[in-house]
């Protein structure tokens, strides 16, 4: 028996394609907002490293 979490996966993936196929603008906006949201927690990360160095100096 698989994990269930790769059933969820596998779900979520095929819910995706369906997404990406009926209404591609939808899809765009989707990843548009992905990036947004990896692209500032990534720069949370780096503001908190930087002030992490800062202050041991």
């Amino acid at each position: 028996m698989a994990p269930i979490y790769l059933l969820f996966v596998a779900f979520a993936g095929v819910a995706l394609f369906v997404l990406v196929a009926a209404f591609p603008p939808l899809a765009l906006l989707l990843v548009l907002l992905l990036f947004l949201r990896f692209r500032t927690v990534t720069l949370d990360r780096l503001d908190r490293l930087e002030s992490d160095s800062e202050r041991e100096r």
